[in-house]
């Protein structure tokens, strides 16, 4: 018994030093995990003073340079996987080898829904957005893609019961007066075919044809002219070559690659200017079949798409950023946003980058309470809150006054200012005149307004310190 224990305590001892000892012969490199290692400690600081931080940093430095490391990672990440447990706080086990995104849990599950009050803000930023297009002669249209889990609710584990309520999306859609186009229903209708990758947060060759293809029916309804579609039931190849980004951030080492779906398209668009991925922010492309100028607000899940849309339509901006860039949105035959699921709160954080659409002053406020207000200026956006704001807004009308009449704008029911919340409002104009007043009101279940302000008073703002 004393010889086994001792040949347990031999074998543990160099089991830990292993790592420390082969770290000469055997360095250590973080190239998958896209960041620099940690440097190794200094003994003192800049100032000649003892480095206080040193036994901290000196376990960062030992733990980016262990020899093994990426074999470390590894087995410690299916170590805690075959116990139900991931190594990573944004990355939640479902059965199997399905894999979900954490930032969908709340809409998912309702933990933390939405109040009323912010599914109508949103609502009126699309609205508002919509309204500002249509004054130049397009529209907005919405394309929500659905969260992993809201279509393959039966791979998620029991730990995380689904709501029972409507979530963000459908809230949103019946308060929201903008076009829609119908993905989760063409998706759930194919969903037995297998149209997400498990162990990534996006959907796959198939999945993506099957959105492109309810997306350019939508648009072509909205333009008037039939674009050109991809087939979902084309034939393919599958290539077992997908390295889910769920899988890489549970360990950056994983050679595990998933199967996907290849077609044999043949296209005629050309890159304006040839992106470095799909990934960059600003893609233009020109020559597709349709004589129709397209404008695309995406995120990633576009990426799959973008061939197909660019190829459907003789121009097409794709434009990634938030706010929404929208500032010279002129000339589009039709807008399109592309965003999914669990992003729409972003909605939230900041007014899209567009002017202001004019409108008539306000009607029915006569009997409005008045409230006070913060005013902020930057450049030729004004933007605050309002001391008081009603429930369930529907619309935020902001009037500017001087010597030379009244104008009226629709203003965004979102300041950039967090701690605004329901109360916020901004408005970019093609200019603020020098003696301005401003006057906004507010309407909702009630009316709120402010005295006229003028534009004096106002806080000159910094932009980049919002």
């Amino acid at each position: 018994m004393k010889a086994i224990r001792a040949a347990f305590i031999a074998v543990a001892l160099i089991v830990m030093a292993l790592p420390c000892a082969l770290m000469p012969v055997l360095p250590s490199t973080l190239g998958a995990e896209n960041r620099l290692p940690a440097e190794w400690p200094a003994l003192k600081t800049e100032e000649g003073g003892f480095n206080t931080d040193y036994p901290d940093q000196y376990e960062a430095w030992l733990q980016d340079h262990v020899a093994l490391r990426n074999v470390w990672i590894g087995l410690h990440s299916r170590l805690l996987r075959a116990m139900n447990t991931s190594s990573q706080e944004q990355v939640v086990l479902g059965k199997g080898d399905w894999l979900f995104y954490r930032d969908m849990l709340n809409d998912y599950t309702g933990a933390e829904p939405l109040s009323e009050n912010e599914i109508a803000r949103m609502a009126l930023v699309l609205d508002t957005v919509d309204q500002g297009l249509k004054a130049r002669g397009t529209g907005l249209t919405v394309a929500i893609i659905p969260n992993k889990g809201s279509i393959y609710p039966e791979q998620m584990l029991d730990a995380y019961p689904r709501r029972d309520t409507p979530g963000t999306f459908e809230q949103l859609k019946a308060a929201s007066h903008v076009r829609f186009v119908p993905v989760q229903e063409a998706l759930n209708e194919q969903a037995d075919k297998g149209l997400y990758f498990h162990g990534d947060v996006h959907w796959n060759g198939l999945g993506a044809r099957i959105g492109t293809n309810v997306i350019l029916e939508t648009l072509s309804e909205v333009i008037g002219v039939e674009l050109p579609r991809p087939d979902p039931a084309d034939d393919y190849e599958i290539k077992v070559d997908w390295p889910g980004d769920l899988t890489r951030m549970l360990d950056p080492y994983s050679t595990e690659c998933e199967p996907q779906q290849y077609y044999n398209d043949k296209f005629r668009f050309k890159y304006k200017k040839r992106p470095r991925s799909v990934e960059d922010l600003t893609i233009n492309t020109n020559g597709g079949k349709v004589n129709a100028r397209l404008l695309i607000l995406r995120d990633s899940f576009t990426n799959q798409m973008l061939e197909y849309i660019a190829d459907a339509a003789k121009q097409v901006d794709f434009l990634r950023a938030m706010p929404l860039p929208l500032k010279n949105a002129a000339g589009y035959d039709a807008v399109l946003l592309e965003m999914v699921e669990r992003r729409l709160p972003e909605l939230l954080n900041a007014p899209p980058d567009m002017p202001a659409p004019a409108i008539d002053a306000p009607s029915d406020i006569d009997g409005a309470a008045v409230t006070g207000m913060r005013l902020e200026i930057d450049k030729t956006r004004l933007f605050g809150a309002l001391e008081e704001a009603p429930d369930h807004l529907k619309a935020v009308s902001l009037g500017v006054r001087d010597a030379s009449g009244e104008n009226w704008y629709s203003a965004f029911p979102v300041s950039g200012v967090e701690e605004d919340g329901d109360r916020g409002f901004s408005a970019l104009l093609d200019e603020i005149p020098e003696n301005a007043e401003i006057c906004v009101v507010m309407q909702g279940d009630t009316a709120v307004k402010t005295d006229w302000v003028s534009v004096s008073e106002a806080i000159v703002s910094d932009k980049n310190d919002k």
